[in-house]
């Protein structure tokens, strides 16, 4: 909410049981690589990160 902030936070959702210390890790590795800042990481399973958001701004799924 601030126009400058310390930190980066993200909230990333996942479908599953994945290892969540691997699975952050590699996001905030593949951060860092592109753009050189370290986020906090918040993993929250995709059903529940729905709810957070506007309707309008539903979060994209990727899946390899």
């Amino acid at each position: 909410t601030q126009r400058d902030m310390t930190t980066l936070q993200l909230r990333v959702g996942y479908d599953g049981e994945p290892d969540f210390e691997t699975l952050r890790q590699k996001i905030a590795l593949a951060v860092k690589t592109a753009i050189g800042i370290t986020p906090v990481v918040e993993l929250i399973p995709n059903s529940e990160l729905i709810k957070l958001g506007p309707p309008q701004k539903i979060p994209r799924v990727v899946k390899k």
